[in-house]
C-alpha cells in the first residue's frame, strides 16, 4: 500500500458563498423564532397580562377597568398579513403603559378587551 504524500481537497473558501447564504437564512430564522416567543399577551375577564422574555421574564398586569385607551396601528402590509401593533394606556400614567408589536388580529383583541370592559362597567 502506497501512502500519499499529500491529500488535497477543495478549499472551504471556494464554497464561501454557500456558507454565507446558509447563515443569511439560518440567523434570521433563529431570530424570528426567538422573537416569536419573547412576548405573550393573555386576556382574562378582568385583566390583561403581558409577559416578556424567554429565560428571564417580566410581567405587566393591566386591569381592564383601568384601561383608558387602546390604539391599533397597522400598515398596509400588516393589514394584508393580519397583524399589527397595540398601544394600551391606563389611568394614572402618561403615555402608553404597554406597547405590543406584531400582535395577530389586533382589532379582535381590542374588541375583546373593550367588551370585557363593558361587562365590568355594567356589573358596577
Amino acid at each position: 500500500m502506497d501512502k500519499p504524500l499529500k491529500v488535497v481537497r477543495v478549499s472551504w473558501w471556494k464554497h464561501m458563498w454557500y456558507h454565507l447564504f446558509i447563515w443569511m437564512l439560518l440567523v434570521p430564522t433563529i431570530m424570528a423564532f426567538v422573537r416569536r416567543f419573547y412576548l405573550k399577551m393573555m386576556v382574562y375577564d378582568d385583566r390583561v397580562v403581558v409577559r416578556r422574555g424567554i429565560i428571564g421574564t417580566n410581567s405587566t398586569v393591566l386591569f381592564i377597568r383601568d384601561i383608558q385607551t387602546i390604539e391599533v396601528h397597522q400598515s398596509f402590509w400588516q393589514r394584508v398579513f393580519g397583524f399589527g401593533d397595540m398601544y394600551i394606556a391606563t389611568a394614572g400614567t402618561s403615555g402608553f403603559e404597554e406597547i405590543a408589536m406584531g400582535i395577530p388580529d389586533p382589532m379582535d383583541i381590542k374588541d375583546l378587551i373593550l367588551s370585557e370592559r363593558r361587562k365590568l362597567r355594567k356589573g358596577l
